[in-house]
């Protein structure tokens, strides 16, 4: 990466500190990693306010301190990237929502290498180099007690919100963050519509109209926690126990997508997308190629979800094993608890994620 001033990605990075994540507010606390919020992947005067990313990296191998607000990570390890949920729409679910699951990461990474050290037992396979949690544009919330109808960050609709997840991710290869091949993977996930826009985001761009965006690399690994993966069958015939949240969902589908276009609605989740999404992702991935690791789909459902039934798992996976059989690993994993704890709460998302990397990293 070109690190000169004139260079506007560079500027962008730059233009934000790292601060210190710890596990207390203490100043004597422990440094777990570093955490840079908010940092613009849209050219300044361009950008809105929801066009920006989170950023953790872990201490260990880190010798400087502080950081200077231009440093790039470098480290070995495996990049995840997080996608929050929120129905294209809530303004209270942002890219900070990932904060609790980024910090077990930082934890699980700290704690792994000061037991390595003391104890000169072999490393874990996982190796974390970064986190990152994006923002993109939201639709308009017209039951939200902010609505805020002059917002152009809340103005949004069908492709914008895949267009700002391709752009965010096309600036962090450009940064060299995210490699710019399939030789060194990463995990893309995201939660509940975060996971829509995940599995959007590996189908080839000019399927949303957005064929000058770029099409950054593919992720190894794809992880859907409470994820939306059939949002017209959801509509024409929800399960019973979820049934009272027809009209609710036709809300925000119809605020995201359009109203009542059940073509639309069906095009865009990737149960019912049109037939060769799967190829045009493990295309790009590097899986598949001999002496590596398959793709993998990694679905985390809670039975205990009061928002998204798990019908919409069984949809996906129905999809993933029927297209991707034999090119795509699929797993499922149980969540456990309601719809937001596992981001609200992030152990068990933390414990989910660094099983994938540790995964990836023995491949």
């Amino acid at each position: 990466m070109d690190s000169h001033e004139d260079n506007a990605d560079w500027g962008a990075w730059a233009s934000v500190p790292w601060n210190p994540v710890t596990d207390s507010p203490t100043s004597t606390a422990e440094t777990l990693g570093w955490h840079k919020s908010g940092v613009p992947y849209v050219p300044r005067g361009q950008a809105v306010a929801l066009q920006t990313l989170d950023v953790w990296i872990p201490a260990a191998g880190i010798t400087t301190n502080p950081l200077e607000p231009s440093y790039l990570p470098s480290l070995p390890g495996t990049w995840i990237v997080y996608i929050h949920g929120g129905a294209w729409r809530d303004p209270f679910i942002t890219s900070a929502s990932f904060t609790s699951a980024a910090t077990n990461l930082l934890r699980r990474v700290t704690t792994t290498a000061t037991t390595t050290q003391s104890t000169q037992s072999k490393p874990s396979a996982a190796r974390i180099a970064g986190l990152i949690s994006l923002n993109y544009r939201l639709s308009p919330h017209p039951s939200h007690p902010c609505p805020a109808p002059d917002l152009p960050s809340r103005q949004a609709r069908h492709p914008d919100h895949i267009a700002d997840v391709l752009t965010a991710l096309a600036f962090l290869n450009r940064l060299g963050i995210l490699p710019s091949d399939s030789d060194s993977p990463w995990i893309l996930a995201g939660h509940s519509c975060g996971a829509t826009l995940a599995f959007q985001s590996v189908m080839a761009p000019a399927r949303w109209g957005l064929a000058q965006v770029s099409n950054p690399t593919k992720p190894r690994a794809i992880v859907g926690f409470n994820g939306l993966y059939d949002l017209a069958g959801f509509i024409a015939e929800p399960p019973a126990a979820h049934a009272h949240l027809r009209e609710g969902y036709r809300e925000f589908v119809s605020g995201a997508f359009g109203a009542d276009d059940e073509g639309v609605w069906r095009a865009v989740c990737p149960a019912t997308a049109g037939e060769g999404w799967v190829g045009e992702w493990i295309g790009g991935s590097g899986g598949g190629a001999r002496g590596r690791r398959r793709p993998e789909a990694v679905l985390v459902q809670s039975w205990e979800d009061s928002l998204v039934p798990y019908e919409q798992l069984e949809a996906m996976r129905g999809r993933l094993e029927g297209e991707g059989k034999g090119v795509v690993d699929v797993r499922v994993v149980e969540a456990g608890g309601d719809h937001n704890d596992i981001w609200s709460e992030g152990i068990r998302m933390g414990e989910i994620l660094w099983e994938v990397v540790e995964a990836l990293s023995v491949a």
